[in-house]
């Protein structure tokens, strides 16, 4: 008998030569959200041009501007590019004049 195999009160205790493997973790579900800069929130471009909030989102929707504000929605985010948004934004105050 070797060391490992022991009798220990006339028992002869086999060690466990199958170690259990140990489990992958569990991946944990990142969101991936990339908030935008500052300056391509509808927050920043509401108090640039003095309106409500709702307004600017309603601007970036086709069913009530046409042609909309210029933004790219990702996810729940809505990005706004500050130059094309400052060319829109002159174009149609030049038709509401």
């Amino acid at each position: 008998m070797d060391e490992k195999t022991k009798p220990v009160n006339g028992l002869v205790i086999i060690p466990n030569v199958y170690k259990k493997k140990e489990k992958p973790k569990k991946r944990e579900r990142k969101q991936k959200v990339i908030l935008p800069i500052e300056k391509q929130t509808i927050d920043y471009f509401s108090n640039k041009w003095n309106v409500s909030r709702v307004q600017v989102w309603r601007w970036t929707k086709k069913k009530y501007t046409n042609p909309p504000l210029p933004s790219q929605q990702i996810g729940r985010v809505i990005r706004i590019p500050v130059d094309k948004a400052e060319r829109w934004y002159a174009a149609k105050s030049k038709i509401n004049e």
